[in-house]
């Protein structure tokens, strides 16, 4: 307890000395400590379960490429189909002028064949875009800041049976990642 002559100016600027200090050195090692047994367990189950979804997220930007390069193709074969239809249409609203200017044709012919020859450069503007939006798109999961043209070739993709991609369903990483936290949470 404190008096009130502890709190006196003398004894607060020469305090006596304290002597009540105590060295110790010890050491504690546990012999056995189960918690920490399994905290290590459940951490490498977390570890691997962490690995899997690293890699089925590897898998998934390998399919997302994959589905970009075959919107590449697919969007450069819909304008190579719509440069074919423009040109078609072009030449049918010449036939129909042609035809109307001998006075064999209608002009409602004409004006038919020019309305589908807007459609026509309609689907052209559209086709081009989507060709610029898709490499663009092709670029960006490569990595790059450019857009990215493709080559033609074939790919010979085989199909295999159903067991196959069965066998391959049940081996998914994401599914592993959750049985591992499965596991883990049942281990807690």
């Amino acid at each position: 307890r404190f008096a009130l002559t502890d709190f006196q100016i003398n004894n607060l600027n020469n305090p006596p000395a304290t002597t009540d200090y105590q060295t110790m050195l010890s050491i504690e090692q546990p012999v056995f400590a189960m918690k920490s047994i399994l905290g290590v367990s459940m951490a490498k189950i977390e570890y691997g379960a962490k690995n899997d979804e690293y890699l089925r997220k590897k898998e998934e930007i390998a399919l997302g490429v994959t589905k970009a390069y075959f919107q590449v193709r697919t969007a450069r074969e819909f304008l190579r189909v719509a440069e074919i239809g423009l040109k078609d249409a072009e030449e049918h609203v010449r036939i129909a002028g042609v035809r109307y200017k001998n006075g064999v044709g209608l002009h409602a012919d004409l004006l038919r064949s020019q309305t589908a020859l807007t459609a026509a450069e309609q689907k052209q503007v559209r086709a081009k875009k989507d060709l610029a939006v898709s490499q663009r798109w092709l670029g960006l999961l490569l990595g790059k800041s450019e857009d990215v043209s493709i080559k033609d070739e074939e790919i010979k993709v085989s199909v295999l049976g159903i067991d196959h991609y069965e066998g391959l369903a049940s081996s998914r990483r994401d599914v592993k990642s959750m049985e591992k936290h499965y596991q883990n949470a049942r281990n807690n």
